[in-house]
């Protein structure tokens, strides 16, 4: 048995904007383990929100014991200590290893009926005339998650509404605070939005969310 790590940028098209940053390349970490002629792969996508990057997630990779790949549960455990996003890795590589041992894929693995996914395709921050350009030429998608930043962004999904028949989310990043968040939840849920992620800080705790649905929070378990 062998694996490998390595370090790839993928580029976006355009400027990838959200309200806190924006990027147009992102560095994704691709782990593989070898065994019997064939490969397992797995993908972390660490970010700095996180406290994570590649340089951090490789070595990482690089230092997994696995002492039985059939084991996954196992191995999981074992190095329970990797950062979050190479752990997700490692889960991968080894339930796509076990599958193509199998000879099945791995929604067969796991005992699953064959999955039907919906595609959502996710617009970041842009000018009005880009975004809803952007939405008339998506048309195939179903969802559109489009990504907000301050009121000016909620205009254009308004805009974004008319131009496209497509279901809309919406992410804010946190872009909001927990007062704030209550009048553009109203406006979004006028808008026909049927989701809406992140709208207020991490840091303001779940009473943020009692303001913003209305509903108590949820009680600790």
């Amino acid at each position: 048995m062998q694996t490998s790590v390595k370090i790839v940028e993928v580029h976006t098209r355009r400027t990838f904007a959200i309200a806190r940053s924006s990027a147009d390349a992102f560095e994704r970490v691709v782990y593989e383990i070898e065994a019997g002629g064939l490969t397992g792969r797995g993908e972390a996508a660490p970010t700095s929100y996180y406290g994570q990057n590649a340089d951090v997630v490789a070595p990482a990779l690089e230092d997994v014991e696995i002492r039985d790949p059939w084991d996954m549960e196992g191995t999981l455990a074992r190095n329970e200590q990797l950062p979050p996003s190479a752990l997700a890795a490692l889960d991968n590589a080894l339930h796509d290893l076990a599958a193509k041992r199998l000879g099945v894929p791995v929604y067969r693995l796991l005992g699953l009926a064959k999955p039907e996914p919906v595609s959502a395709y996710t617009l970041g921050i842009a000018d009005r005339e880009t975004t809803i350009a952007d939405a008339e030429r998506l048309r195939e998608y179903p969802i559109l998650k489009v990504k907000v930043g301050g009121w000016k962004d909620v205009e254009t999904l308004r805009a974004v509404s008319v131009a496209s028949r497509a279901e809309l989310w919406v992410d804010a990043n946190e872009a909001f605070s927990p007062e704030e968040a209550i009048d553009v939840v109203a406006e979004l849920k006028e808008l026909g939005v049927r989701m809406v992620e992140q709208p207020v800080p991490a840091s303001a705790g779940p009473e943020a969310l009692g303001m913003v649905t209305g509903q108590p929070p949820p009680c600790p378990s």
